[in-house]
């Protein structure tokens, strides 16, 4: 609680207008995801491109980025992605 209270108060120290947004909070950012645009479209691209290159292996794409299995299910969800499905060799 004493870290975002201190986030913040960096924030309205530094903040250029009378509301605070993203930039001036300083939330850090995965690289994977650091698009200079922002742009869900970009995202997407690039989480299908990892998937691809990992053949739909969804834990080791999100290994590839430092993020929990969990996580990259969740973003891929905000994306409007559907899930990967796996084929087993049987």
């Amino acid at each position: 609680m004493r870290e975002l209270r201190n986030v913040v108060e960096r924030a309205a120290q530094h903040c250029r207008n009378a509301i605070i947004d993203e930039c001036d909070l300083e939330l850090p950012v995965l690289p994977a995801f650091a698009d200079k645009t922002g742009n869900a479209i970009a995202q997407r691209t690039k989480l299908e491109g990892l998937l691809a290159a990992h053949k739909g292996d969804v834990a080791l794409a999100a290994s590839a980025l430092g993020i929990a299995r969990s996580t990259l299910y969740y973003r891929m969800r905000k994306l409007g992605m559907v899930t990967p499905k796996r084929h087993h060799a049987d």
